[in-house]
């Protein structure tokens, strides 16, 4: 999944869902009052996105309720989705679903969802669209400091300073590694658009944990996308900054 952290309250569910939908490409308003033949409405969550001339408006209805969403949030809102002229509306529910309320969204253009299976909905898009080019932007600069060659700077470097650069390369190689053969843009041409690794990575991946003294366990035991995403992040940048004091004492 997207990400494995749980809302905490509705703000957090409507601030969540907005996050993924503009990580997708959306153009997104929460709390978006909108004016409809039978008064003002304000829409949880309102997102647009253009296609080759073409536009997608979603609207979604967010429920951190205790109980199970029943049919009359439903009708209410099949009402609404169809008066701002909507292509899909969601109502994305903490605790599911009235049997009453799936069948009233039958051949509707409404959608009952639980938060993972809206997620689910969005998974493939926010891969393709965030997680692998987020990684490849932030970390081609490690990957470049860990390959095999040294750079045109290191022999500029103090004795002291080079063992440095050395050591600090042995440390993230294992990392860069699986950024590398995982993570990257590079990966899914190579791999195909459908890759994704599977989470948690500790799960599948030997070489990994043989190296789990220099990967993060918040790495190798993510179970969300995000989750991975901003450890790889953290733990990246920690090394630019590293390999980017030595470069900087090198001129």
């Amino acid at each position: 999944m997207i990400t494995a952290t749980a809302p905490s309250d509705w703000r957090d569910l409507q601030a969540q869902v907005a996050r993924i939908l503009a990580e997708c490409g959306f153009d997104v308003d929460v709390e978006k009052a909108i004016s409809l033949p039978r008064g003002s409405v304000e829409i949880d969550v309102f997102a647009r996105e253009s296609n080759q001339g073409r536009t997608n408006t979603l609207v979604c209805e967010c429920k951190h309720w205790a109980k199970r969403v029943p049919q009359s949030v439903i009708h209410a809102f099949r009402t609404v989705v169809a008066e701002t002229g909507a292509n899909t509306g969601y109502v994305v529910s903490r605790s599911g679903f009235q049997q009453g309320a799936r069948a009233a969204a039958v051949s509707t253009n409404v959608e009952p969802v639980t938060w993972e299976a809206f997620q689910e909905r969005f998974e493939e898009t926010w891969l393709r669209t965030f997680f692998f080019p987020t990684i490849t932007s932030s970390l081609d600069p490690l990957l470049t400091y860990a390959e095999p060659f040294t750079p045109t700077w290191f022999p500029r470097l103090s004795e002291a300073d080079q063992s440095r650069f050395l050591t600090l390369r042995r440390r993230y190689l294992p990392f860069t590694v699986l950024v590398e053969v995982h993570f990257t843009t590079r990966t899914r041409i190579l791999r195909g658009e459908s890759y994704r690794p599977d989470l948690p990575i500790a799960t599948w991946a030997p070489e990994a944990l043989e190296a789990s003294n220099e990967i993060p366990s918040a790495i190798l035991q993510a179970r969300g996308y995000r989750e991975l995403l901003e450890a790889s992040l953290s733990f990246g940048h920690e090394g630019i900054a590293e390999f980017r004091q030595l470069r900087d004492r090198a001129r």
